[in-house]
């Protein structure tokens, strides 16, 4: 028996779930395997797999349960694949599959603008949450080449919340560095 229920998932996040594997039968199940998977478009991540070191046995009406975790790193379709087998006294080896397929998400989109007056160079970062809830930016930093440009503002390091559907534009101010003699002749033979 599974039970599985997903809220919104976005790329980043660290996906948690919860298993709980009960024998509803009247008899006592043994060697018992359990497999969890989380198939993206380009990975498979073995989440569980007890193969080598099954469960001995599940009396009738006892459970097992398992937590796992995975960061979720791929967007688009996810298939969580939940496999459980076992031995049964009369019928066998059994097995039972379960598949739960679900979206992942960019939680938000940027956009970037340019704009150079005289010597500086002001980058303006757009950030839009496609979420359905709050967001908390713990931080924005522009990343710029140090040997080309310094930076003379940048957004401050505190923690911004960007409602859902919101849009905040964040303004960095680059300064244009003066090139040295060796730094211009680079520059000129990459030219």
């Amino acid at each position: 028996f599974f039970f599985f229920f997903f809220s919104e998932i976005f790329l980043g996040e660290t996906f948690s779930f919860y298993m709980s594997l009960k024998n509803i039968s009247r008899d006592t199940l043994s060697n018992v395997v359990v497999k969890a998977e989380l198939q993206t478009a380009n990975h498979v991540h073995t989440l569980k797999n007890s193969e080598n070191n099954p469960l001995p046995s599940i009396t009738p009406g006892a459970t097992e349960d398992f937590t796992m975790k995975q960061v979720i790193r791929d967007e688009g379709v996810h298939i969580l694949l939940c496999v459980a087998s076992y031995l049964t006294p009369n019928q066998g080896r059994r097995k039972m599959r379960k598949y739960f397929k679900f979206k992942v998400q960019q939680p938000f989109i940027m956009d970037h603008k340019q704009t150079v007056v005289g010597e500086k160079v002001y980058i303006e970062t757009s950030v839009e949450n496609t979420t359905s809830s709050t967001l908390c930016i713990s931080s924005i930093k522009h990343i710029v080449n140090e040997q080309v440009y310094s930076v003379e503002r940048q957004m401050k390091q505190e923690k911004h919340y960007l409602g859902s559907q919101c849009i905040n534009n964040y303004v960095c101010v680059l300064n244009k560095k003066e090139l040295g003699e060796e730094e211009q002749q680079e520059q000129q033979q990459e030219q």
